[in-house]
């Protein structure tokens, strides 16, 4: 971790989606964009690189709340559990076709 280290251990849920990616187009980078209507960046410790394969995935999280380099929320993961696949509900612009 970096910049204002809190050591605040909390549990997330939300869905896994991509944050960053590289030259070629391949995401680097996930984040879990939370219930509490907040974006994370993914820590990239052996558990949050594992979360890369779990883009569009409803997820929990628990880790550590801080800040990445560039100043944006970032959790650094010590666990996690899929709950389900994301399924975007039909919205009002869904019906027109």
């Amino acid at each position: 971790m970096s910049k204002a280290e809190s050591k605040q251990r909390v549990t997330l849920s939300g869905v896994i989606t991509a944050a960053d990616w590289d030259e070629d187009g391949r995401v680097v980078n996930v984040m879990i964009a939370a219930t509490d209507e907040s974006d994370y960046i993914i820590g990239r410790n052996d558990k949050g690189r594992k979360l890369l394969n779990l883009i569009q995935k409803q997820v929990q999280v628990t880790g550590i709340i801080g800040e990445d380099d560039f100043g944006r929320k970032m959790i650094m993961v010590t666990k996690y559990q899929v709950i389900r696949e994301y399924e975007p509900s039909a919205g009002p612009l869904d019906s027109f076709t």
